[in-house]
């Protein structure tokens, strides 16, 4: 037996009028779209981290509307309770729903380079991390897997002439184009690194720096 409660039995459990659900019900939806880590294997939903997960971001929307509320865990047994597919994510309607991006990737259009060797692809997706756990201020989720079919993610090339970096960029939901563009960093210029003493006589390096 595994039971959830929405709150403890001497207090209050909450409606939202931002996400139009009561805390317990907009979690619960909201894990199994947004927190692919509870799926075991990438589709089987794990009632144990659901409902954990779902505990989390009940205290975390209670937080952010002032109120006090905690979920209560009864259980003797941890198991599998079905699977989710792309469709029944992509079928989850949240309220007030963040954006949901994925994993990026970037490849340096230059055939003799060996793909992403500046890195952009960490960069990129390091970058959306730090937004995301920005908490209430956030304005996006990241995630760097995700079973669904409506995320967003970022992808496109790039090539480094003349200090110049000239990047291509697409940006998706799912497998739709959303839009594309190209950006032009004129900032990118390679500066000789001078050691540190004590780094005593290591031979100069090449970086490339980003402002």
């Amino acid at each position: 037996m595994f039971i959830l409660s929405a709150s403890a039995s001497n207090k209050l459990a909450f409606e939202s009028d931002k996400y139009s659900h009561g805390y317990l019900t907009y979690s619960l939806l909201k894990t199994i779209k947004q927190q692919p880590d509870i799926l075991e294997d990438g589709k089987n939903l794990n009632i144990s981290r659901w409902f954990s997960a779902t505990g989390r971001s009940v205290s975390d929307i209670a937080n952010e509307e002032n109120n006090d509320q905690k979920t209560q865990i009864f259980s003797v047994i941890d198991l599998n309770i079905g699977e989710v597919d792309s469709s029944v994510i992509s079928n989850i309607r949240l309220q007030g729903e963040k954006p949901l991006f994925t994993a990026s990737s970037f490849q340096n259009a230059d055939t003799a380079a060996f793909g992403d060797d500046l890195g952009l692809t960490r960069s990129v997706n390091e970058t959306l991390r730090e937004i995301s756990t920005k908490g209430k201020e956030s304005k996006i989720v990241f995630a760097m897997s995700y079973p669904g079919g409506d995320a967003y993610s970022m992808e496109g090339s790039y090539k480094l002439k003349d200090d110049e970096l000239n990047i291509k960029i697409r940006i998706k939901r799912g497998k739709e184009e959303i839009c594309k563009f190209e950006e032009k960093e004129p900032k990118a210029i390679k500066r000789d690194y001078q050691p540190r003493r004590e780094e005593g006589a290591q031979a100069r390096q090449g970086a490339y720096v980003y402002a």
